[in-house]
């Protein structure tokens, strides 16, 4: 009787100690519910990191009011700095929820790890397809086309900027069209340089522009890693050089310089070669020439690449499914989606009352867009090393094209062999 008196005793202690520790976990795990509950409650900053710094502010704006408790803070890092930024982050993991770069050094991140699979699930990049051209959609793939790690979004074409009211005044087309069409023949655009120089006007700033243009009509290198920039295009465009050199066609400073804007706020630079936006670029240094500006194709006949920004998600995101919202809001919404926007039909008072963004759009459906590689920057430094190391030789144009071959062909061999390897 005694032992039983003692187990019931025993076994009540317990029974009585399992419910304490019973209150205990599941007070535990209503705390932990409680703090999921609070964090989710908690307000949300999503991070984004970009080469430049305007034109956010709308899409952001939409962004937080469909998403309450939502900020998305934009960092800023200068064209010059960011790729060395961006690397860091990426190879210690400590990035930012969305990443922004330029197309043209997107190519040194095709081939690293770091990037989310934006073709995979959870992402619905897929679904968006028919909004790109073949040609843009290999551009936000990684080197060996397994993995769509960025999105393209609002591509520009390479064109030019004028001073109608000069070319009017020495009897050159001012027209936008007219002076397109002029500009085809490279003796009209070897005149024009000539004539303007006489008074110490300059639209030429540096003696490879008609290369740079040339350029800009493909990437440097095909799928395969052979070398694209080359053949009787390239001949030409040496040959305007040449002859640019030969006639002292270039201006004494370019507006980069020190003292460059004072020059340019003299009336003595008459033309650019920049993306769509240049207009804004133009207009932050002279903006009492307003109206006085045009904007037309390139000359030669040729329709360059700009650029275009790319927008992808870091791994190490700690909010992959958010940021992945804003880039399809972003690209993609109806209300503001870059890709469903109609075309902008405002006047550019700065450009004297032109529809330029019509003007743009319609020159970027002849546009190549470019393929991209992980050595494009080093392919065409060499590019212009062999060609300025050449320059006052006896070589042919066809002999200093065969050299810079050579040249990539060589020092770049241990890259192709890498990158090409199965």
């Amino acid at each position: 009787m005694f032992r039983r008196v003692i187990f019931s005793i025993f076994f009540i202690f317990l029974i009585g100690c399992g419910a304490d520790e019973n209150k205990e976990q599941i007070s535990e795990i209503k705390a932990d519910e409680k703090s999921e509950l609070i964090d989710k409650n908690a307000p949300i900053e999503l991070e984004l990191w970009s080469y430049y710094s305007g034109g956010w502010e709308y899409a952001i704006d939409q962004f937080e009011q469909s998403h309450p408790g939502v900020t998305v803070k934009v960092q800023f890092f200068t064209f010059e700095e960011y790729q060395k930024e961006y690397l860091k982050a990426l190879a210690t993991k400590e990035t930012p929820d969305l990443m922004v770069f330029d197309s043209n050094h997107f190519g040194h991140f095709m081939a690293l790890d770091g990037l989310e699979d934006l073709a995979k699930e959870p992402y619905t990049l897929e679904h968006y397809r028919e909004h790109f051209s073949e040609s843009l959609w290999n551009m936000g793939q990684s080197f060996d086309g397994k993995k769509m790690i960025g999105v393209p979004i609002g591509p520009s074409p390479l064109v030019t900027f004028y001073r109608a009211d000069i070319m009017e005044e020495y009897g050159f087309p001012s027209d936008p069209e007219e002076l397109g069409d002029y500009m085809e023949d490279p003796n009209n655009w070897i005149k024009m340089a000539t004539e303007l120089r006489e008074d110490d006007k300059w639209m030429i700033q540096d003696a490879m522009e008609p290369i740079q243009i040339y350029k800009s009509t493909r990437g440097v290198f095909n799928q395969e890693l052979e070398l694209v920039r080359t053949g009787e295009d390239f001949k030409k465009a040496i040959d305007l050089a040449r002859v640019i050199r030969e006639n002292d066609l270039v201006a004494p400073i370019n507006v980069w310089e020190k003292n460059g804007v004072e020059v340019l706020k003299n009336d003595q630079f008459v033309m650019f070669y920049r993306g769509n936006w240049g207009s804004g670029e133009i207009s932050g240094w002279v903006p009492e020439q307003s109206g006085k500006w045009r904007a037309t194709r390139l000359p030669f006949n040729q329709f360059g690449w700009s650029n275009a920004p790319i927008i992808s998600i870091p791994n190490a995101s700690k909010q992959k499914e958010l940021a992945w919202e804003f880039v399809e809001s972003y690209s993609f919404g109806e209300s503001y989606g870059v890709f469903n926007r109609s075309t902008d039909l405002r006047k550019n008072e700065f450009l004297g009352g032109q529809q330029d963004m019509v003007l743009f759009e319609e020159i970027m459906k002849k546009v190549e867009v470019p393929n991209l590689t992980p050595i494009d920057e080093k392919a065409d430094a060499i590019w212009n090393s062999t060609l300025w190391n050449n320059w006052d030789t006896k070589l042919s144009t066809e002999q200093i094209m065969d050299e810079i071959t050579k040249s990539i062909n060589e020092q770049l061999s241990k890259e192709k062999e890498y990158l090409l390897r199965d």
